[in-house]
């Protein structure tokens, strides 16, 4: 009988890649695309909570930017320091409710630029009667293009402002038109209107349950 010829041993360079091997770069593998997600995921989330919160941040802003217009829209006139006071009013302006005198037959000239405000200011006293009290405000049509503002320092122009019996006699003594001890029935108090365009702008006088409108003409003529 004949010698059975001996096993080879397979060569380790010609062999195909185990379960083990296979397996394990499988799993490899799978890790790798695992975290990848994770990562993606991640930072997807973290976009969203950014996002989130600028936009909270901005609610916050616009909502604090509204309750300040809200809060400038109406001042009380500060009745101290009259820069003027009148037994009538000036020629040429005409009594309103028997509480304010306003230029309605006087063309009032646009001055200066406020950048700030974005208007051209018309300067003109307010004159007003003595010891009554009342409210003035821009009407609902003007209030897109005027705003007004009177012996408010440097406080922002307002569409009302609200007058609580100011005085008859002067309380100061360096007003040259109003010298201490002076008395009279109207008083006057610096300041104007701001307005984006001319127009004729109209003012609502309220009082003791009384509304009446008179108009302005800045820049141009009432017609």
């Amino acid at each position: 009988m004949g010698s059975t010829p001996p096993k080879s041993r397979a060569d380790p360079s010609l062999s195909t890649p185990s379960s083990r091997t296979v397996g394990g770069a499988g799993r490899s593998q799978a890790r790798t695309q695992a975290l990848s997600q994770r990562v993606a995921f991640e930072s997807g989330y973290w976009r969203l909570v950014i996002v989130v919160i600028v936009l909270a941040l901005s609610s916050v802003a616009c909502s604090d930017s509204s309750e300040a217009d809200e809060g400038q829209s109406a001042i009380s006139l500060d009745c101290a320091n009259p820069i003027d006071i009148l037994d009538a009013p000036p020629p040429g302006w005409t009594s309103v409710l028997d509480v304010i005198a306003l230029p309605e037959d006087q063309i009032l000239q646009r001055g200066r630029f406020d950048d700030q405000i974005g208007r051209w200011f018309s300067k003109f006293g307010l004159v007003i009667r003595a010891d009554r009290t009342f409210t003035v405000s821009v009407a609902q049509a003007s209030q897109a293009n005027a705003v007004m503002s009177w012996n408010s320092g440097s406080g922002a122009p307002v569409a009302s402002i609200d007058i609580t019996s100011c005085s008859g006699v002067c309380q100061t003594d360096f007003q040259p038109n109003c010298p201490l001890g002076e008395s009279g029935e109207w008083v006057v108090y610096p300041g104007g209107v701001w307005t984006i365009e001319p127009d004729c702008i109209a003012l609502e006088i309220a009082v003791d349950g009384q509304t009446a409108t008179a108009r302005l003409p800045i820049g141009v003529q009432c017609t």
